[in-house]
């Protein structure tokens, strides 16, 4: 069998992740647990060697000017897989929380997470980026005896119960008593801020069949698992029983989970998807969303192929100089057969800006790329000019062309004979040329 081992560390200035796939086969799951619980403690006691150099890295930073805030985990980080990538972040979008890779072998994966007050240079990043790689865990010789028991405090959650309900915020990562601190006095502030609210809308029955289709609630409290403490280690699945009936959104590292017990006979109908989008919102703000562009136009260059394009759908709203950039970049630059170029062709076809005149006649006057053509053509068509027609007419003309190329051309053609008298002759002379 296969299996992995993952954890996380905070500490005040940080977030360290580690995950390590393991192949093994285990003769039953008391042996299996027994082997993960090894790697647990070797993990934990590597990682208690490295927290005081990983401050010391992030003092010498600061005495080379770079400027941190605390580690927030609320901000969503953007993954940094080269220091040129800072290069194309927002300047106005900081503070952000930057995740640099920092594995330092093959059988596991390593990264650190950093909050940043402002933007850093090229050579800057690349001077972090070793610095942070030398912390890398599996660079730090195996532990020879396991971790203290007070070494670590129990992992960062905080909850609060009404009758009806209950609200449970945390965050999957260890952390020493003296770090948690901090994080649990974060997540208590930022629930506190927002539960008076969950109080009017969910805090009576009435109320929540309205909103919520839970028709047969039973008090939550009542609900607990056997044996659960909610202050205890953090449980992404909440503290109650399996029949319990749950809802999720998360807001970077931090899990926030609403918490009901109906009545085994309420039917499961309720409108969980309304109350995770309404419980988004207690999270959402002018710096987390502009978190989650800076995020996207840093997935749409450098993310995965699988990513890229729906990362430029999410930004098409936004009315800015900056993606209309990108998308001419994106349709002059990406190879051809790209979905993505496809993608960017289309959104700036959509757009009303000067730029997509430029792209589109530069397509049809080198009747390249052909999968664009057609896009090209119809756009066109909203520009009765000289330098237009001839380029329309010089399609049409060019029977080497797949039809699906050709008589779009002779339609925006024939579209702008329409509109403008003026230009009506030069077309009908070039269409007859046919």
């Amino acid at each position: 069998m296969s299996g992995a081992y993952g954890n996380r560390f905070l500490d005040t200035g940080y977030l360290q992740s580690y995950e390590q796939t393991v192949r093994k086969i285990f003769k039953d799951p008391e042996q299996a647990a027994g082997y993960f619980s090894g790697i647990d403690a070797d993990i934990k006691g590597r990682y208690l060697k490295t927290f005081l150099p990983a401050r010391d890295v992030l003092g010498r930073a600061a005495r080379r000017g770079l400027q941190f805030f605390p580690y927030d985990p609320f901000l969503e980080a953007i993954p940094i897989g080269a220091p040129r990538e800072v290069a194309a972040l927002d300047p106005a979008s900081f503070p952000l929380t930057l995740r640099f890779d920092i594995t330092g072998s093959d059988r596991a994966t390593e990264s650190i997470e950093i909050t940043l007050k402002e933007p850093v240079s090229e050579a800057d990043a690349e001077w972090l980026r070793q610095e942070l790689a030398a912390l890398s865990l599996e660079r730090v010789p195996r532990t020879e005896s396991p971790p203290p028991a007070d070494a670590f405090s129990c992992p960062v959650a905080v909850h609060r119960f009404s009758r009806w309900f209950g609200a449970y915020l945390g965050i999957v990562a260890e952390a020493r008593p003296e770090a948690r601190d901090r994080f649990v006095n974060m997540l208590g502030e930022r629930l506190d801020g927002f539960f008076p609210q969950l109080e009017r809308t969910l805090g009576n029955a009435a109320s929540l069949g309205k909103f919520a289709g839970i028709k047969k609630p039973l008090p939550v409290e009542k609900a607990l698992r056997k044996g659960e403490n909610p202050t205890g280690r953090f449980n992404p699945y909440g503290p109650l029983h399996d029949d319990a009936w749950r809802t999720t959104a998360e807001c970077g590292r931090v899990a926030a989970i609403l918490l009901f017990a109906p009545e085994k006979s309420d039917p499961f109908d309720w409108d969980y998807m309304k109350v995770a989008e309404w419980l988004e919102t207690f999270f959402d703000s002018p710096q987390a969303a502009g978190v989650r562009k800076e995020r996207a136009y840093h997935q749409v260059l450098y993310g995965p192929a699988n990513e890229r394009q729906d990362a430029l759908r999410r930004l098409e709203g936004e009315p800015s100089g900056r993606l209309l950039r990108l998308l001419v970049r994106l349709v002059e630059a990406e190879g051809e057969g790209s979905s993505l170029r496809e993608e960017a062709a289309k959104i700036l076809s959509r757009q009303e800006a000067p730029e997509r005149r430029g792209v589109f006649l530069r397509i049809a006057e080198r009747q390249s790329p052909p999968e664009l053509l057609r896009l090209a053509e119809e756009t066109l068509a909203d520009y009765p000019e000289e330098e237009v027609v001839q380029a329309l007419l010089g399609l049409w003309r060019n029977k080497k062309l797949e039809w699906n190329s050709r008589y779009p051309a002779r339609d925006a053609a024939r579209k702008i004979a329409e509109e403008d008298p003026a230009l009506r002759p030069r077309i009908e002379e070039g269409l007859r040329e046919e």
